[in-house]
């Protein structure tokens, strides 16, 4: 298995704009909206990092950072940005108290140093936002959640693998946005850069479906295993 490192996606922008032979200045954010939107689109689960965030509630709903993907953990008060430990120690005794709501929980914190209280307050995301079943207007929560790494100027990081894919749909996304402009790009010529991002897109995607050799390794053994592999099939005939 390949291993692919984390990049900025203006590198991707900028291997576009050199593909085109255009200059990225005053395109910056077009670009960029559409570059995090191929990111998007190709999927990249294995490349988000687990983060923690301290957000203000006002009224019902609380802003997300802009690279959260997925909420996995809510907890009532301001724990700071490092409460690994935290969550951790109180996601299995919370879980036996509350229905899961989307496998996560709320747990408002009572004030004592180690106590904690449950609470079945329901939440969901809403255009970036979490939006509570009733009014919080006033209270701080910390958050654990699944999003993009950024670099110090502030662009997400991409899998190295996606470079390319991303690169495709930007020049896909310019020459469809030509149509509008009085330099039109030939309709063959969108429909040829339309097929080459589904394809670096369909690459992309496989490669990080890879399996690492040891995950291979386990598979194999697994299959066969005679009490639950192959062996017990070729056994029973």
């Amino acid at each position: 298995m390949s291993i692919n490192k984390l990049v900025p996606v203006r590198d991707a922008i900028f291997n576009a704009c050199d593909d085109m032979g255009i200059d990225t200045t005053g395109q910056t954010p077009t670009l960029t909206r559409w570059a995090v939107a191929a990111e998007k689109k190709i999927g990249s689960y294995y490349g988000w990092k687990k983060k923690w965030a301290v957000l203000d509630v006002k009224n019902c709903k609380a802003k997300l950072p802009c690279g959260a993907m997925k909420v996995q953990y809510i907890l009532v008060g301001d724990h700071g940005c490092d409460c690994n430990d935290l969550v951790t120690n109180l996601s299995g005794w919370a879980t036996t108290f509350v229905p899961a709501i989307n496998d996560t929980f709320l747990v408002i914190d009572t004030g004592g140093s180690n106590s904690f209280q449950c609470s079945g307050v329901k939440w969901e995301v809403q255009d970036n936002a979490l939006v509570f079943e009733r009014n919080m207007n006033g209270h701080k929560i910390t958050v654990q959640y699944l999003g993009y790494e950024e670099d110090c100027d502030g662009f997400i990081e991409v899998n190295e693998n996606h470079v390319d894919a991303i690169v495709a749909y930007i020049k896909w996304k310019f020459a469809d946005r030509s149509r509008y402009s009085p330099i039109k790009m030939d309709h063959t010529d969108v429909a040829i850069n339309k097929n080459e991002w589904k394809e670096e897109r369909a690459m992309a995607i496989a490669d990080d479906s890879e399996i690492s050799d040891t995950d291979r390794q386990q598979i194999t053994a697994m299959l066969h295993d005679p009490y639950v592999g192959h062996g017990l099939e070729i056994g029973m005939h």
